[in-house]
């Protein structure tokens, strides 16, 4: 009953009510019954200072990265730069950044086609470079003949070198 009281605060956005259940010891990683995970329903209330009382108790889980893409979906950016700084990868979100500018000039481009194999082939990436492998990633996108996506490596590793540099 805790955890149904809690989802509920959560989903409208109560966030004393989060607040008082999670100091009474709720188990903050659940999920409704749509599968959705309290975290991924924080964020998409779009309140940081919720979605913040929930990283303070959640495990780091693939479901920092999944809300690090909902949450740049949406364009909550403090909830993004939160997600990164709890634990989220900063290096998933520079794929999702250099994505949706790829994605969008192949569209504008009407290249459908290409948009449609870039889509497939970024699953495929994006699980590489969590697992630093960009090489690995490049050779496949090689192999395969999606240059746009070759291009697309590069400029990440370039992205990437710029990151680790200011660090």
């Amino acid at each position: 009953m805790e955890i149904i009281d809690f989802l509920k605060a959560v989903k409208v956005n109560n966030l004393k009510g989060v607040k008082s259940l999670i100091e009474s010891g709720v188990n903050v990683v659940c999920k409704d019954y749509t599968g959705k995970s309290s975290l991924l329903l924080a964020i998409e209330t779009g309140d940081f200072e919720l979605v913040e009382a929930l990283l303070k108790k959640y495990p780091i889980s693939e479901d920092f990265n999944k809300g690090l893409r909902l949450a740049y979906d949406k364009s909550y950016l403090e909830i993004t730069n939160l997600l990164v700084k709890f634990g989220a990868s900063a290096k998933l979100l520079e794929i999702h950044k250099i994505s949706e500018h790829l994605d969008r000039a192949l569209i504008t481009r009407r290249d459908f086609e290409l948009s449609q194999k870039f889509k497939i082939c970024l699953d495929g990436l994006t699980r590489y470079v969590l697992s630093e492998d960009l090489s690995q990633a490049l050779s496949l996108a090689q192999n395969k003949g999606y240059f746009v996506i070759v291009e697309l490596v590069q400029k990440l590793e370039s992205n990437l070198s710029s990151l680790q540099d200011s660090i």
